[in-house]
C-alpha cells in the first residue's frame, strides 16, 4: 500500500471520528484555542538586542512603540531618521565602519525605522495601554486579540444557528469549523506568536462580509463599516469592496466608506485635525510613495509576495542567505537600472492580477443581473428575501477567496501568517461542502496546498523550510491558483431569474 493511500485512509478515519464523536470535536477546538493562547505568550519576553540587525520582540512592539511616540507628540513613522539616513549617503566614509563610536551612531539611525507601517488609527487605538510597561501592555493586547478570535467563532455560531433554527445541529457547525481551524492552525498560531493584528482583521471582516449580504439595510451598512475599520487597520481588506460591488451591495459599500472615514478621522479627537492629517500624509509618503518608487520592501525569505519572490530571484541583497541557495539568478551586484527594471515587472504582474480581479467582479455582476433590471435595482436598494448569502452562494465565496488571495500576493509585504485571512472563505466553502455543495478539484488542491504550508513547518527541517521560503514556492503557488479560481468563478456564475 502506498504512502498516499495510507494517508488517505488515515484522513478518512479521522473525518469519520470527527463526525461521530462530539467530545473529540469540542476537545480539539479547545486544544487549538489553548495552543494559540500559549503561543501568544511568546511575545512577552526579554528584548533580544542585535547590534547589526536590531529587532523588536514582536509585531505588537512595533505598534506599542508607535503608540508611545504618538502619546509623546513624536512621529511614529520616524521621518526625521529617514531624512538623516538620506543625508548620510552624502557624508558617509567607509572608514567609519572601523570607528566603534561612529559605527554605533550610524546603527542608531536605523533603529526602529520602517517598523510601523500602519495608519495612525492603530497607534491611536493602543493609547490606553501605551503608558504601561511592555510586558503588561503585551499581555492585555494578546488577551484582547484572543478574545476577538473567540468573538468571531461566537458570531459564526450565532449566525449559523439563527438561519437554520430547528434544523441546526452542533455537528454540522463544528466539523467544518474544526477542520478549517486545523487547516490554518500554523498561520493562526504565527499570528498569535508574533502579536499581529490578524485576529482583529478576522473578527472584523468575517462578520462584515456576512452582514453585508443581509436583507436589512442597517445590517449591510454595519457590515461595510466593520470592513472599513479593517481597511484602516491594514490596507489590504479594501479588496473586499469588489465582493460587495459584484452583488451591488451599495449600502455596504457606503458603510465601508464610513468605516474608513471614521478610522482616518477618529485619531483627530486626541491629536487634533492638523497633526492627524500630517501623520496620514507621513504614512502615505513612507508606505505608498516609497513602495511605488522602490517596489522591493523587505523581500526576505518569509515575504511571500510577487515583489518578494522577484526580489529574491533577481536582486542581490534581498536576503542575507540568498547565496546559500544559488540566488540571485543574476550574478554581480544589482545596480539601480536592474532594480528599476525588475520593479517594473513586479508592477506589471500586480496590475494584471488586480485587473483580472476587477474583470471577474464585473463578470459575476453581469451574470447575476443581466436581463433583469428590476432585480438589479432591488439589490442596489436593499432587497428583501435576498437569494445571495455566504452560506449558500458558491460563487460568492470563491470570489472572496480570489480577492483576498490577490490582495496578499500583490502587497509589498505578506508574511506566511498574513494568509490566515483566507480562513474566511475557506471555512465558508467547507461549510457549504458539508451541506452537499462539493468542492471542485482545484479547491481541494488549493486547500491542501495551504494546509501544507500552514502545518508542515512544524515537522520540516529548518533547512527545508528556509529553502521553500527562499524560492517563494508558496507565493508562486498562490499566483498560479488565481487564474484557476477566475476560470472556476466565471464558469459557474449563472444569471439569476430574480424574485
Amino acid at each position: 500500500m502506498s504512502v498516499w493511500s495510507q494517508f488517505g485512509r488515515g484522513l478518512e478515519f479521522f473525518r469519520a471520528q470527527l463526525s461521530t464523536r462530539k467530545y473529540l470535536r469540542l476537545g480539539l477546538l479547545a486544544i487549538l484555542f489553548l495552543a494559540f493562547a500559549v503561543t501568544s505568550f511568546r511575545i512577552i519576553k526579554s528584548q533580544n538586542e542585535q547590534l547589526f540587525a536590531p529587532t523588536s520582540r514582536s509585531d505588537f512592539e512595533d505598534y506599542y512603540q508607535a503608540s508611545r511616540l504618538l502619546a509623546e507628540g513624536k512621529d511614529p513613522y520616524r521621518a526625521d531618521q529617514l531624512e538623516d539616513i538620506r543625508q548620510l549617503s552624502g557624508t558617509f566614509n567607509p572608514a567609519d565602519f572601523f570607528d566603534p563610536v561612529k559605527l554605533q551612531k550610524i546603527i542608531a539611525k536605523f533603529r526602529g525605522l520602517g517598523t510601523y507601517l500602519y495608519l495612525p488609527f492603530t497607534a491611536f487605538a493602543l493609547l490606553p495601554i501605551s503608558g504601561l510597561g511592555y510586558h503588561a501592555a503585551a499581555a492585555i493586547f494578546q488577551a484582547v486579540s484572543l478574545l476577538s478570535l473567540g468573538l468571531m467563532i461566537w458570531f459564526l455560531y450565532a449566525a449559523d444557528r439563527s438561519r437554520l433554527r430547528d434544523t441546526w445541529s452542533e455537528r454540522d457547525f463544528t466539523v467544518p469549523l474544526v477542520s478549517s481551524v486545523l487547516l490554518f492552525a500554523g498561520f493562526l498560531a504565527e499570528n498569535a506568536g508574533n502579536g499581529n493584528i490578524g485576529f482583529f482583521l478576522l473578527c472584523l471582516c468575517l462578520p462584515g462580509l456576512l452582514l453585508s449580504m443581509k436583507d436589512r439595510i442597517s445590517s449591510q451598512v454595519l457590515g461595510g463599516f466593520l470592513i472599513g475599520i479593517a481597511v484602516v487597520l491594514k490596507i489590504t481588506p479594501i479588496f473586499l469592496a469588489l465582493v460587495l460591488l459584484a452583488y451591488l451591495r451599495l449600502f455596504a459599500l457606503a458603510g465601508l466608506a464610513l468605516g474608513i472615514a471614521f478610522g482616518l478621522l477618529i485619531p483627530a479627537l486626541a491629536l487634533g485635525f492638523e497633526r492627524n492629517l500630517e501623520l496620514i500624509q507621513g504614512w502615505y509618503a513612507l508606505i505608498i510613495s516609497t513602495y511605488n518608487k522602490f517596489v522591493f520592501m523587505r523581500p526576505w525569505a518569509n515575504n511571500q509576495t510577487i515583489s518578494g519572490a522577484i526580489g529574491k530571484f533577481f536582486i542581490s541583497g534581498s536576503d542575507v542567505k540568498q547565496a546559500a541557495y544559488g540566488l540571485p539568478l543574476l550574478s554581480g551586484v544589482s545596480d539601480h537600472g536592474t532594480v528599476r527594471q525588475f520593479g517594473m515587472y513586479v508592477k506589471i504582474a500586480n496590475l494584471i492580477l488586480m485587473l483580472a480581479c476587477v474583470v471577474t467582479t464585473l463578470g459575476v455582476m453581469w451574470r447575476t443581473f443581466a436581463g433583469n433590471f428590476s432585480h438589479m435595482m432591488r439589490a442596489a436598494l436593499g432587497e428583501k428575501k435576498n437569494p445571495t448569502d455566504f452560506w449558500s452562494d458558491v460563487t460568492l465565496v470563491r470570489l472572496a477567496f480570489l480577492v483576498i488571495l490577490v490582495s496578499l500576493v500583490t502587497s509589498g509585504v505578506s508574511w506566511y501568517h498574513a494568509y490566515g485571512m483566507l480562513f474566511l472563505p475557506v471555512y465558508l466553502r467547507v461549510r457549504q461542502s458539508y451541506n452537499g455543495q462539493k468542492l471542485a478539484p482545484l479547491e481541494v488542491f488549493a486547500f491542501a496546498f495551504i494546509g501544507f504550508f500552514s502545518l508542515a513547518p512544524m515537522v520540516l527541517s529548518a533547512h527545508l523550510r528556509e529553502m521553500l521560503a527562499m524560492y517563494s514556492v508558496f507565493a508562486l503557488g498562490m499566483v498560479i491558483l488565481a487564474p484557476g479560481y477566475i476560470w472556476l468563478i466565471l464558469r459557474n456564475s449563472e444569471a439569476r431569474s430574480g424574485i
